[in-house]
């Protein structure tokens, strides 16, 4: 019975050429703009999901709320002793800590010299902490030489081509010498950290400025323990501001709170003041909106093709049921034939999607 089904679908294709071709390509333009809709959905909200740890790991942030403002603002940027006061004041909920400092300098090799964008400075711990892979070098202890560089392959391959760049020497700020000690692979676009070069912290030439309350001008990333709650923890930073920082907001009449912002929620976190690319929340929401539109009006085109042809079928309907055919028979025919028309649909656009991809993730600058 399944056999002849399917010999009547694939008969009423070849009679409505014109019909069947515009019902499937209809539908296939309909799911084509689903797909791309859902991948892009999809990769906002997979951000820095690829850290092992990445459930665990938060950013510390500082908490301000105007006056007659209701809206806390996250301010990313703090000092840079926040780290180790609070593995020390917290070791029970603290496992490790990392700063990182995204920052702009010259760097060249032999006769070619470059103004990097993105350049982090980071504590040695910096690819033990996080998770981005490395093609050449120990993650434990690529960085704990205080004259050494990470690169990233594209990076690396910028200064230094085809040669192999470990143990080669670059120059950062026209004088000082940094030994490539690991290469590292390109950073997914879906991570809100973004680098292409990772320097120890100790070599920043403002370094001793930065060790003193409250010159904010680094993140600090924090991981706790197994099972340790963020709030509850957070409910004890006010006696931790208190104590390093209760002196110089008296002095100034302000307060100040601190937060654990998840680094999963950063990208598309509201009111964060970091500096860094952020998503929208809303309109990832509205352009999912926007993709079940698009398959809802797919769908009643397909119906109104479909019912458009009722007249045309009533008698072969008519003539089925002459011929003994039961109304449960018939219904499996329409619906095996819609299920036929939407199967090619899908695969039309699977094949479709695949062409027009390269162009798609260019228009949204990912790769």
């Amino acid at each position: 019975m399944i056999k002849n089904y399917f010999k009547l679908v694939f008969k009423n294709l070849r009679k409505q050429k014109a019909f069947s071709l515009i019902n499937i390509l209809g539908l296939t333009v309909g799911i084509t703009c689903c797909l791309m809709i859902f991948l892009f959905v999809k990769h906002e909200f997979s951000f820095d999901d690829f850290h092992k740890n990445g459930n665990s790991i938060y950013r510390l942030a500082r908490v301000s709320e105007a006056k007659g403002d209701k809206v806390s603002r996250h301010i990313a940027w703090v000092s840079g002793p926040y780290a180790a006061a609070l593995r020390t004041d917290y070791p029970d909920a603290i496992k490790k800590t990392v700063r990182v400092m995204p920052d702009n300098d010259l760097f060249t090799y032999n006769n070619s010299g470059f103004n990097e964008k993105k350049v982090y400075i980071t504590d040695s711990n910096f690819f033990d902490f996080f998770n981005f892979p490395l093609l050449k070098g120990n993650p434990a202890s690529v960085l704990n030489e205080p004259g050494s560089i990470v690169l990233t392959a594209t990076a690396a391959k910028k200064y230094f081509g085809s040669e192999d760049p470990i143990g080669k020497t670059v120059t950062m700020n026209k004088n000082l010498q940094l030994k490539v000690t690991g290469i590292a692979a390109d950073i997914p676009s879906n991570s809100q950290l973004d680098f292409d070069m990772v320097v120890p912290i100790s070599n920043f030439k403002y370094y001793d400025s930065i060790q003193g309350f409250p010159n904010n001008g680094l993140y600090t990333y924090v991981q706790l323990n197994p099972h340790v709650d963020p709030k509850k923890l957070e409910e004890r930073f006010p006696q931790f501001m208190n104590k390093y920082l209760g002196k110089y907001y008296a002095e100034n009449g302000f307060t100040m709170g601190l937060s654990l912002d998840p680094l999963k929620e950063i990208y598309l976190g509201d009111n964060i003041l970091d500096g860094g690319n952020h998503g929208s929340r809303k309109i990832v929401y509205i352009f999912i909106s926007i993709g079940v539109l698009i398959l809802i009006i797919a769908c009643i085109n397909f119906m109104n093709l479909a019912t458009a042809r009722a007249a045309d079928r009533s008698k072969e309907v008519g003539l089925r049921k002459v011929m003994g055919a039961v109304r449960k028979q018939l219904v499996v025919q329409f619906i095996v034939e819609s299920f036929l028309y939407a199967a090619a649909a899908a695969a039309l656009a699977l094949v479709l999607l695949q062409f027009l991809l390269p162009l798609y993730t260019n228009l949204l600058g990912y790769h």
